[in-house]
């Protein structure tokens, strides 16, 4: 499956307008006397760097054909059929009013920013909705996460307003078994889960929850509740809310949640990153600051890679992009045509862009090393667009067809080799939670045709993972 649900919510693009990260820390009011004699460790010296610190060394990207320095783990789990379901919102005594909630609001926005539907289009439309209130659905996949015994995955069969049937299914990664684990099903209340991830025993999601007011924009404000869903009963239960929208990352028993909040005037937001461990049931607020859009282009992005914040700031002017963390501040020449960018407490890798003509490009990635001081420069063709970072590695899924397959490669710049590992079909699906990185190679394909009705072409749905507890 296609990575539709984290492209969007891993990256940040507005504007930073000069602050820098803060960190809150909580200290005891009476510290214990300290009787070692132990030396006092020296805080580490915090880096200024540029482009021009570091040497640049060509260093090629070796495919290697052996085993990876990791264990990766597979499971063929054949042919994965969740069946078909009825949304409870397409019952007769609800599809009314399930219908013209749906439509109204797309009628209204053509009417106001284009020349608006014809009754005659309006009308077409409504009649293919009452069809496919008569036709079960196969139901879209929402996402997977699996914590290297069970594959677990989202499953929505509301095709008209897509938030009335939601499933939580668990597939036994030994037998292929599926169970229903749990399920939001009503036709008035929408559903309200988001990504989910693997925590311990838990899967956890973010549920918004309206507060009934609204800010300064006009616009409905909510409350962000972290749920947890008991992985052998289907339990639901709240750990924590706050003021918070959207998990960031899953780190052991640490989850990074985090919330954007837009000014009125549209040029600045507030940002926010805390910390809940689902061990202690501690909630931490860790960075906060504001972003603003300035006149010469600047934009921000976050990454979180082994618990820490690293900020890069996108000056497409100057064509700079600056790496802020907690012990260091680089700034490398290049923005414009950035692709991928990670960074750890020691390296930096950007995979950027270098267009010879209009339409060839040259795709290099570079290390930057701030322990040698070295510019790794490698040539990045052929290796996929979606990139994961797992510590100072790199897991590159292809872009593949139906009909053509390639591997997805385990990279280690550092000593320049790429493992291949496995050939993967078009439609795959890859993301980390917590100390577990994961690829899905899904095996149906379906054909739709008028009025929603949609065949089914079974196939072996394959799952790739590993541990990256000591990567991160």
């Amino acid at each position: 499956m296609k990575r539709k649900y984290f492209a969007l919510l891993l990256a940040v693009t507005v504007v930073l307008g000069g602050c820098s990260l803060k960190k809150t820390d909580s200290q005891p009011d009476d510290l214990p006397e300290d009787t070692t004699s132990e030396e006092p460790q020296e805080e580490p010296e915090f880096l200024e760097l540029t482009d021009e610190d570091f040497t640049k060394v060509d260093l090629n990207l070796n495919i290697s054909e052996d085993p990876p320095p990791v264990e990766i783990h597979r499971a063929d789990l054949g042919d994965l059929d969740f069946g078909q379901r009825m949304s409870p919102c397409k019952e007769p005594e609800y599809r009314d009013a399930t219908i013209q909630a749906f439509i109204q609001p797309n009628i209204d926005f053509m009417n106001e920013h284009d020349n608006g539907m014809s009754e005659e289009d309006i009308e077409s439309w409504r009649n293919e909705l009452y069809a496919r209130c008569e036709m079960p659905s196969y139901g879209d996949t929402y996402g997977y996460t699996t914590d290297g015994e069970k594959l677990y995955c989202i499953k929505n069969f509301d095709d008209i307003c897509g938030e009335h049937d939601t499933v939580v299914f668990s597939v036994d990664l030994d037998t292929s078994e599926i169970k229903e684990l749990c399920a939001h099903e009503d036709p008035v209340e929408p559903d309200r889960m988001g990504t989910l991830y693997c925590v311990r025993d838990k899967l956890i999601y973010i549920s918004l929850e309206p507060s009934g007011e609204q800010n300064q924009n006009g616009w409905n404000t909510y409350i962000g509740r972290l749920m947890a869903i008991d992985t052998e009963t289907g339990q639901t239960s709240e750990l924590c809310s706050g003021d918070f929208e959207m998990i960031y990352s899953v780190s052991g028993s640490k989850i990074i949640l985090n919330k954007n909040d837009y000014h009125g005037d549209g040029d600045s937001a507030d940002y926010t990153f805390s910390e809940y461990d689902i061990d202690t049931g501690q909630l931490t607020e860790l960075y906060s600051g504001t972003y603003a859009i300035q006149n010469e282009g600047l934009d921000v992005f976050f990454e979180i890679s082994g618990g820490k914040l690293y900020r890069f700031e996108m000056d497409y002017a100057n064509n700079t992009t600056t790496i802020i963390s907690d012990n260091y501040k680089v700034t490398v020449d290049m923005c414009k045509n950035v692709s991928f960018r990670g960074a750890t407490k020691d390296k930096i890798m950007i995979v950027n862009e270098e267009y010879s003509t209009y339409m060839t490009s040259d795709r290099k990635l570079y290390t930057y090393d701030l322990n040698t001081r070295e510019c790794l420069v490698s040539s990045f063709n052929g290796y996929g667009r979606t990139i994961e970072q797992v510590g100072d590695a790199l897991l590159a899924i292809p872009q593949n067809s139906s009909t053509y397959k390639s591997p997805f490669y385990y990279i280690m710049p550092q000593i320049g080799t790429a493992f291949q590992v496995e050939d993967m079909s078009y439609n795959t699906y890859c993301n980390i939670s917590g100390d577990t990185a994961f690829i899905i190679e899904e095996g149906d394909t379906y054909t739709y045709y008028e009025y929603g009705r949609v065949e089914r072409d079974p196939g072996s749905t394959k799952l790739y993972w590993f541990d990256i507890s000591e990567e991160r």
